[in-house]
């Protein structure tokens, strides 16, 4: 990876082995460039609260796919910053 500091310079690091648990969130649809932020404002003006519903209107999920948890799990929480990995949904908002 290439990473461009403060200062201008550019610098290699390597992430083999590295852990990020815990050190990144997911914040963001990539493919459809829209924040998880304005995702959970849209579907809570609406009373929607499935990603399926997001992605059919908003298209997030629909590509790559790779935001698919993490919209399932801000619409159950509230959480638009989702840590990564994503964590698994709180049983409390588990079908019966």
């Amino acid at each position: 990876m290439i990473l461009s500091t403060a200062a201008g310079e550019i610098r290699r690091i390597s992430l083999t082995g590295a852990d990020f648990t815990g050190a990144m969130a997911v914040t963001h649809c990539l493919c459809e460039r829209k924040s998880f932020g304005e995702v959970l404002e849209w579907a809570r003006e609406r009373g929607i609260d499935s990603q399926e519903t997001v992605q059919l209107h908003l298209g997030c999920g629909r590509h790559c796919g790779l935001c698919k948890p993490f919209i399932e799990y801000m619409l159950a929480t509230g959480v638009t910053d989702v840590p990564w990995p994503c964590p698994a949904l709180p049983a409390s908002t588990l079908a019966d």
